[in-house]
């Protein structure tokens, strides 16, 4: 194991993760990287971290936004003018999804996903040294899943921002790009109905 550290502003401790020297047995492997964060955690950054490490390694990279990639095909989500609803429809219409269905039902859907970019790039079982980035598994049943079909090839990361941070994320993209009141991470998770 070795020890990455993320940089970013916000994110600066250690965390152990499974690199790629781990699979020199195979050393064109393809991976599936789930990231989970808290709202207002920045994944962008994460993502985009992990994204220009796994480059050194010459990998190619797919970021699978489960909200705008697989959401936005099952419903007609529209056009939706200000961050605060798209926050909020998008943790509705997710919610949703999964207690009619069932909890692990968007990770499904991300599976589909890889699928289809493995047809898009020349329908290979497997692509050799691509990474697949997930933004974000939001449950056990999700992660659950991604396991039983990627095995080996799946790790997942916990991203933890502390809460005055994530304030200021959902602040800088709500307030800023809106004319509506700066609130705690508290006053947002009340108003977005999370914890």
């Amino acid at each position: 194991m070795a020890l990455a550290q993320l940089e970013s502003s916000e994110c600066t401790k250690y965390t152990t993760i499974q690199p790629l020297e781990d699979q020199r047995k195979s050393t064109d492997s393809e991976i599936v990287i789930g990231l989970v964060g808290a709202v207002g955690t920045d994944l962008d950054k994460v993502a985009t971290v992990i994204s220009d490490r796994l480059k050194k390694y010459v990998y190619k990279t797919h970021i699978i936004i489960v909200s705008k990639t697989i959401l936005c095909n099952i419903f007609n989500v529209g056009e939706i003018a200000d961050e605060f609803n798209r926050i909020n429809k998008y943790m509705d219409l997710g919610n949703k999804l999964r207690s009619k269905i069932h909890q692990g039902i968007l990770a499904e859907g991300v599976a589909n996903t890889i699928h289809d970019l493995r047809l898009a790039e020349g329908k290979q079982p497997i692509l050799k040294r691509t990474a697949f980035i997930v933004k974000s598994l939001k449950n056990e049943a999700e992660v659950r899943f991604l396991r039983e079909i990627y095995g080996n090839g799946f790790y997942l990361i916990s991203v933890y921002t502390d809460e005055d941070t994530r304030s200021t994320n959902l602040n800088a993209k709500i307030f800023d790009k809106q004319n509506v009141k700066k609130g705690s991470v508290r006053h947002w998770f009340m108003l977005l109905g999370s914890d």
